[in-house]
């Protein structure tokens, strides 16, 4: 080969590998689309969830929208420009675990952040610790937007449908036309003689339009309804670090009886260790931890050791202490535990 070809190919590879690493997942996105409210968070803007994320994205130059607020024309006329930037949250009763995740106009997910933790106790600052910590991957993609990746990205089901119908429809008018058509003389290429269209007939058979099902596509304009599916979906196959750990337990105690706190993940339950009171016997489970939106803060069947059992609320303080609500004397007192270290 010519040098001078060879020097030119080279190059050409060179700048192919180049511009295949330049490009990266959000590249066909020119909006990154941000809900006002997770399912996760019980209203909008929780815990600053929703306008920390958009801040996020627009400190890296990304086109950030709020959802259902007003659209630019071009995302009116192709949602498939923008990608929906989801959260999900997998906190435990210690520590904030949420991960970000991008969904594109059909639902797909295209780009996934590791996990990021924090066991900051503030809650107006746990999950902002926690967001910084797993956008780092987003920050690491030197983002550029690509419209020529964005037209190929946004052929939609629908305009694959239209497509089928067009085959369909010129298949049945080939079919028309054959069948119309009177027969006449038709020359062999290879030898001349004239040949009858009705004589090759059983040679060459006329091709029958093949009938392509059209497939309704269920939708729905509901946000919170498409949050809520994916966050079914993606809860389903957890990180497989929480699948190979062990239920978490942790050791609390105070002047009359120790137990263990063991996380089940659904809730927390409490088994007797050593007790000075004789109502309670060790391995014995006195109280079930229920979680609910706060998560520090639980729903708790707790057993009194001549009350019976009392449903009533719990905590954990700044200091990592759990303390449980008990009615005595008509009053409502607070029995604090200590953590073993």
């Amino acid at each position: 080969m010519n040098p001078f070809r060879k020097i030119l190919s080279l190059g050409l590879i060179i700048l192919f590998i180049q511009v295949s690493f330049a490009q990266n997942e959000l590249d066909p996105y020119k909006y990154i689309i941000i809900p006002k409210k997770y399912e996760f968070l019980n209203k909008e803007n929780q815990f600053r969830v929703n306008s920390y994320m958009k801040h996020l994205f627009e400190k890296e130059g990304y086109n950030t929208i709020y959802q259902g607020e007003n659209y630019p024309d071009d995302l009116l006329e192709n949602p498939c420009l923008g990608v929906k930037a989801m959260v999900s949250d997998q906190s435990s009763a210690f520590t904030t675990k949420v991960f970000i995740f991008l969904e594109n106009c059909q639902d797909e997910v295209v780009f996934k952040t590791a996990q990021g933790k924090s066991k900051v106790k503030d809650m107006n600052k746990t999950y902002v610790d926690a967001l910084n910590k797993c956008f780092v991957e987003i920050q690491s993609l030197d983002y550029t937007y690509n419209s020529s990746l964005a037209m190929n990205s946004g052929r939609t089901e629908e305009s694959k449908i239209d497509s089928n119908q067009e085959s369909v429809v010129t298949a049945e008018k080939e079919t028309v036309l054959a069948k119309e058509t009177p027969e006449k003389d038709l020359k062999n290429e290879s030898s001349g003689p004239a040949v009858k269209e009705s004589e090759t007939a059983s040679a060459k058979p006329v091709a029958e339009p093949v009938a392509v099902p059209i497939v309704a596509i269920a939708t729905t304009d509901d946000p919170v309804e498409k949050e809520e599916a994916v966050a079914v979906e993606v809860n389903e196959v957890p990180e497989k670090e929480e699948q190979a750990a062990s239920p978490m337990a942790r050791a609390f105690k105070n002047e009359s009886i120790s137990f263990l706190l063991v996380d089940q993940g659904a809730q927390l339950q409490a088994f007797v260790t050593q007790s000075q009171n004789s109502n309670y016997r060790p391995g014995e489970l006195i109280g079930t931890f229920k979680r609910t939106s706060l998560p520090n803060v639980f729903r708790v069947s707790w057993k009194e050791p001549q009350e019976g059992r009392e449903e009533t609320t719990a905590y954990f303080d700044d200091a990592g202490n759990l303390n449980i609500d008990v009615l005595k004397d008509g009053q409502i007192q607070v029995i604090q535990f200590k953590e073993e270290k």
